[in-house]
């Protein structure tokens, strides 16, 4: 083998993406065996193109850029049992991976849930990527959960097998919603007079903020705000000066209540003694209202089991590009 052979065959060429229904972040990179060169990087309004191919078409068509050895596309939505095929949930796509490689000319495809790559990116993460919500008393190798809340609601687990965490992608945030008291009840009857099964997704992401909001006006009396979206809300809770901050406060307050004890009944299932990750747009740009809202007792207001919760470390992360970087790493690893 010649010496521009081996030089080739050392530098790959990497493709990551996170598909979600709002956005889509796409990547590509030179790989070398220890770090990365960035060679594009773009972002696209997901619902402003009818196909993923269209995206990735553009993508590619602009960084000028062939030869890729390996990708890896984290999905919001289900990936097929064989993994050929994967649905975006809140959007009309769906992948075909061997479409995929031989239409681009890729030598590897990998689809994944887009929770899996979040998993996977924690790996990537560095101290200051991560805001603690809780200390616990972390033991090492023990499972770890990944929650969050953006367009949709995401979950994964990360298990120790003896050498490594292997990752269990799940679609827990379409299991049905607990509330938890009187409150809580009231809302549910409030969103069943729409929707036949109120999920956990219903409440926690971008439109369960908005949910929450409307729900809160109605039960006041306060005028509703027709075009109100998830940041706006957020925005207006910390704006003291606006006409609207303390119901948007309430709206937070409540949104971080049913997120903790969500988290918590997750934690319950899986036993995440290793940590638990609070992933997600949402958490990313609310984490002072996290920190002083009461996510941390709704998480250990289970009974006989508080004790037990109290000692699982809760994080924060907020690097938004995590998921694209857990995607990226396990492209990487497809190059052997």
């Amino acid at each position: 083998m010649s010496y521009s052979q081996k030089q080739e065959r050392i530098m790959t060429k990497i493709l990551a993406a996170d598909i979600g229904g709002t956005k889509t972040l796409l990547q590509l990179t030179e790989y070398n065996g220890h770090s990365y060169r960035l060679l594009a990087e773009q972002r696209f309004d997901s619902h402003a193109f009818p196909t993923f191919g269209q995206v990735l078409t553009e993508f590619l068509s602009a960084a000028k850029q062939s030869n890729i050895h390996s990708a890896c596309f984290a999905v919001a939505g289900p990936v097929s049992a064989d993994s050929n095929t994967a649905y975006v949930t809140n959007l009309p796509w769906t992948l075909d991976r061997q479409q995929i490689e031989q239409h681009y000319s890729i030598d590897k495809v990998s689809l994944i849930n887009d929770f899996h790559a979040v998993a996977a990116g924690i790996n990537t993460l560095t101290d200051n990527e991560l805001e603690t919500l809780q200390q616990g008393e972390p033991r090492q190798h023990g499972n770890q959960l990944v929650i969050g809340a953006g367009t949709g609601l995401g979950v994964a687990q990360r298990i120790w097998n003896g050498t490594g965490y292997q990752i269990l992608a799940s679609e827990s945030g379409h299991a049905g919603f607990a509330p938890q008291n009187a409150q809580q009840r009231e809302l549910l009857e409030f969103l069943a007079e729409d929707i036949n099964i109120v999920s956990r997704e219903h409440l926690l992401s971008g439109q369960g903020l908005v949910a929450i909001y409307r729900f809160l006006c109605q039960r006041q009396g306060h005028m509703c705000q027709t075009l109100v979206d998830a940041s706006q809300i957020s925005q207006v809770a910390n704006d003291s000066n606006s006409d609207d901050y303390n119901i948007c406060n309430e709206v937070l307050e409540l949104f971080c209540e049913i997120y903790g004890s969500e988290s918590g009944n997750l934690a319950l299932t899986t036993l995440p003694f290793g940590g638990v990750f609070i992933a997600g747009g949402v958490a990313a740009k609310n984490i002072q209202a996290l920190k002083r809202s009461h996510f941390v007792s709704a998480f250990g207001n289970k009974s006989k089991m508080n004790k037990l919760l109290l000692s699982m470390p809760i994080h924060v992360i907020n690097n938004e590009a995590v998921g694209l970087h857990g995607a990226r790493l396990l492209a990487s690893q497809n190059t052997a």
